[in-house]
């Protein structure tokens, strides 16, 4: 099906690993340069510099915004897969889902808990030194062990954030500023999508016409996180159209380009619209302000279309899918979960730390740059032993799930990204 897509059998999907991979480390960036470099990331009064970055493809290396919808778009695609393999026990694929992401949800708030214990409240003032008026605001969870325990179990998939956006809970949804791991939202939108997924995997199997109701959906959804899902899916079965013996299903380069080009220009340009040369383009605008009946405009459609665009180009380039599978990016791949998780309490706890105790000796840039630098080594050095709990977790989920179909090899665990 897909065992030609990285050249061979062993590396089979690989490449897609590595690409959740890159997508995790602008998470990371982002917020460290939201912390402590706030003039690359957020628009207003930073210097003439910091807005040329902004509207410059330097920008992606850090948008972390993007980046989590090439996460939801390989989500819809590996677990069309999965759910495919298992579509005879659509309860245990659920079950199995939940208990793969529930995990290291759980004992990535286990991990902020200390961190929030001891460096607590010092993010605020590190935010004041940095001007980063993000950085104030954020992670300030209510204390108590009765709100940890809702926060480690309930609010990251079930309950979701103010931010897991379009469905919260209603009245129980906390602010994500009150998370202990406030890249935890996403968890929510991947259980949504996962569902979702499930569902049309059933569907094919019994409705006629189902590309129609694919289409439906994405005339719903178009505004909103879960296209990414629908993306991923449909290019999915786009692979899996393809007859026995035909060529890999990598695109001309000059397609590839087009697609990296575009999905590129269309995340840059989307800037918060605070300048015209940033601002959103006039066609999304138009779209965004329609009264369809389908689900509100999200914050960044812009980004949404731009990354659906950019993990095409990446995932079916003959080039790209070659480097992808070098050993380095294999390994950041496997580390993708594990990073997003636990850099979050290390960002907000040590990291202000670090800043607020260099900065009378080597001034605000320099802390911030060290204190960066801390953030991101100290992320490296925990995620390793943090990937154990996530295969941990992988491996329940396998037993939870008890797919009828036999295993076919080694296959990497892509539909854990958040």
């Amino acid at each position: 099906m897909t065992q030609d897509f990285a050249g061979s059998d062993s590396g089979r999907l690989t490449h897609l690993e590595s690409i959740r991979g890159l997508a995790a480390l602008q998470v990371l960036l982002l917020h460290v340069f939201s912390a402590f470099f706030p003039a690359v990331v957020f628009l207003g009064t930073e210097p003439a510099w910091a807005r040329i970055l902004h509207g410059s493809p330097l920008f992606l290396l850090w948008d972390g915004y993007s980046a989590v919808y090439i996460f939801f778009v390989l989500s819809g695609l590996v677990l069309t897969f999965a759910f495919q393999r298992q579509a005879e026990r659509p309860l245990a694929a659920l079950g199995a889902r939940i208990v793969r992401l529930f995990i290291p949800a759980f004992c990535a708030c286990v991990l902020a808990a200390p961190f929030a214990l001891a460096f607590g409240g010092l993010q605020q003032e590190a935010g004041r030194l940095t001007d980063s008026n993000w950085l104030t605001h954020v992670w300030s969870p209510p204390a108590g062990l009765a709100y940890w325990l809702k926060d480690a179990t309930l609010d990251p998939l079930f309950l979701g954030y103010d931010s897991s956006y379009p469905f919260a809970a209603p009245g129980f949804a906390e602010s994500v500023r009150h998370a202990y791991v406030a890249p935890l939202w996403s968890l929510s939108v991947e259980l949504q999508g996962s569902v979702l997924v499930l569902g049309l995997v059933l569907a094919s199997r019994k409705v006629k016409f189902w590309p129609l109701w694919l289409g439906a959906l994405a005339v719903l959804m178009f505004r909103s996180h879960f296209i990414c899902f629908l993306a991923g899916h449909a290019l999915a079965l786009a692979l899996q159209a393809r007859r026995e013996g035909e060529r890999p299903p990598y695109l001309p380069r000059m397609a590839v380009i087009a697609l990296l080009t575009l999905g590129g220009l269309l995340c840059v340009q989307e800037e918060f619209g605070r300048y015209p040369e940033f601002g959103r383009f006039a066609v999304t605008s138009a779209l965004c302000d329609l009264s369809l009946f389908s689900l509100p405009c999200q914050a960044f459609p812009q980004k949404i279309y731009g990354a659906i665009f950019i993990f095409v180009g990446l995932a079916c380039s003959a080039p790209l899918s070659r480097l992808l599978t070098k050993p380095a990016f294999v390994a950041l791949g496997r580390l993708s979960f594990p990073i997003y998780l636990v850099h979050w309490p290390i960002l907000m706890g040590l990291g202000s730390f670090v800043l607020i105790a260099l900065a009378p000796k080597l001034g605000v840039a320099g802390a911030g740059l060290a204190a960066g630098l801390l953030t991101v080594a100290a992320t490296f050095a925990l995620a390793g032993p943090f990937s154990r709990i996530d295969a941990w977790a992988v491996a329940l989920a396998r037993r939870c799930r008890a797919a009828p179909a036999p295993k076919t090899g080694d296959e990497p665990q892509l539909a854990s990204a958040a």
